[in-house]
């Protein structure tokens, strides 16, 4: 049988029901029709049977619909196993998909067709909420109330005091993990880790004065090692390095 559109499909049974004489199809009416429509008498034959075991059984149902989606091609794998893999592993081990695939041993194809298919989802967890319409709009506001009405020029703002403060995020403001279907995305609370810079140089500084000189000789190091030795030489705060440093 030729895999005919719904549309034709409906068009044929509606073309033998117009056909038929006190409900009764005459003879030849179905080759007929098939060469109407350029198909197989077969075709045409199986149509009306199915229509009229359809009709028998009182069924209010399109007939003429094609029942190959969902029966023909190759079927679904069963990936109940790689599931059952993925969600033994500890979520904080599923940011990514190679660390995933070395934790489960499922390749990375798998492991994007799990995502195509959406038994694998990514979801985002953030530290500090993403701003909402109304933060934004407060914003805005904040921006214009700025704005000079008659020269239509933002205001220097010469008399406000901007407090900034700068730190070296030792932690992730943002995670992504790869979540099953029912996982719940993990909530992070707060900053495990955020050093001023006095603190970062202090505790570098600690663990570089524990490490054996020898160990370290003839090593190359980075300019902030360089700045450590400085700082045990000529100063013991990040206040006296700087007036070290302009003397210098």
């Amino acid at each position: 049988m030729s895999n005919l559109s719904e549309g034709a499909r409906r068009a044929i049974i509606l073309r033998l029901h117009d056909e038929r004489v006190n409900k009764v199809l005459p003879r030849g009416a179905q080759t007929q029709v098939a060469n109407d429509f350029g198909v197989d008498p077969s075709t045409v034959s199986y149509l009306w049977g199915r229509h009229l075991e359809v009709l028998a059984d009182d069924v209010l149902d399109d007939d003429w619909g094609n029942r190959m989606p969902g029966n023909v091609g190759r079927k679904p794998r069963d990936r109940s196993e790689l599931v059952e893999l993925i969600r033994a592993v500890p979520v904080e081990e599923r940011q990514t998909e190679p660390s995933l695939e070395a934790a489960t041993g499922i390749s990375r194809r798998l492991l994007s067709s799990l995502k195509s298919n959406g038994v694998l989802q990514r979801h985002t967890s953030r530290i500090k909420p993403t701003l909402t319409p109304q933060n934004k709009m407060h914003r805005m506001q904040f921006a214009l109330s700025r704005v000079n009405d008659d020269t239509m020029e933002f205001d220097p703002l010469m008399d406000v005091v901007h407090v900034d403060e700068k730190w070296f995020n030792e932690d992730k403001d943002r995670r992504s993990y790869l979540l099953l279907d029912g996982e719940t995305v993990p909530s992070i609370q707060y900053k495990k880790i955020i050093s001023g810079i006095e603190n970062l140089i202090l505790a570098i500084k600690d663990t570089f004065d524990s490490v054996d000189i020898e160990t370290i000789d003839n090593i190359f190091v980075t300019l902030a090692k360089v700045m450590e030795c400085i700082l045990k030489e000529k100063a013991t705060t990040l206040t006296s390095f700087l007036t070290w440093a302009r003397r210098s």
